[in-house]
């Protein structure tokens, strides 16, 4: 291979690589939302059915995933809570980590499904 052959390779690659890369953050977002549900307090389901991955606000080339909840409850139930709510409850509510224990498999989950997409 020359230097206009490896040249155009690198160009076509970097046109693909954003979209690929993207492809693969979403995937590895999702399994790190299914490790965090599979974990996450379960009463009535409506909480762990709340967690979801979601791509955030981003450009072409910088591809970004959200994994979270918009249940209010989502802090308190991860980092426990202690006092009285602004409904006059009070609770000694203990810590119930799902989304940090699980932050662990969201490297390795990634760099796999990279080098599935790029062929690396």
């Amino acid at each position: 291979m020359d230097a206009k052959e490896a040249a155009q390779q690198i160009a076509s690659l970097g046109r693909v690589a954003p979209a690929k890369a993207d492809i693969a953050l979403g995937r590895a977002a999702v399994e790190y939302q299914g490790k965090v549900t599979l974990r996450a307090p379960y009463d009535t389901g409506n909480y762990s059915r709340s967690i979801n991955a979601a791509r955030a606000q981003s450009s072409p080339m910088v591809p970004r995933w959200s994994v979270g909840t918009n249940m209010p409850q989502g802090p308190r139930l991860e980092y426990g809570f202690v006092g009285t709510d602004s409904a006059g409850r009070t609770y000694n509510q203990r810590p119930q980590p799902h989304f940090r224990p699980n932050l662990k498999f969201v490297g390795p989950a990634l760099e796999r499904e990279l080098k599935k997409m790029l062929g690396a």
